[in-house]
């Protein structure tokens, strides 16, 4: 009995994959985006665009954000808003038409710094999960 209710399983399994590949019930997918025309960048799917309802930032006030991020000394803390940071100034980026004024320099700064954070952390846990070798690794 067990093994004609495992076929009959096995069965409908079969049919529903059948089925499924000749109808997708899945979420349809939508139009090709359009190759640009000669000269234009477009933008991939899902990246950053400006808002319309957020303020404009200056660009010092974007370098005083990875200053005041790489001031921080939790290191959680300290890599969270570097990775803020680092969101904002290519939203920032991405959006504007001005020349940046150091804020090119603030996004590689901040990126070095995060992955010398994210270096640190790894190394940490490192020490803390395997205590005879901590010392080799600070």
């Amino acid at each position: 009995m067990t093994l004609l209710l495992g076929a009959l399983a096995a069965l409908g399994c079969l049919t529903l994959g059948v089925l499924e590949l000749l109808w997708p019930a899945g979420v349809r997918r939508g139009a090709r985006p359009r190759a640009a025309p000669a000269g234009q960048i477009v933008p991939a799917p899902g990246s950053a665009r400006p808002s319309p309802f957020l303020p404009r930032m200056s660009p010092a006030r974007l370098v005083a954000l990875v200053d005041r991020a790489r001031t921080e000394t939790d290191p959680e803390r300290r890599t969270a808003g570097l990775r803020v940071a680092i969101l904002t100034l290519e939203r920032w980026r991405a959006g504007s038409t001005t020349p940046d004024d150091g804020v090119g320099r603030a996004l590689e700064r901040a990126r070095a710094e995060l992955w010398a954070d994210y270096q640190q952390i790894a190394l940490r846990r490192l020490a803390s999960a395997v205590p005879w070798r901590a010392t080799a690794l600070r």
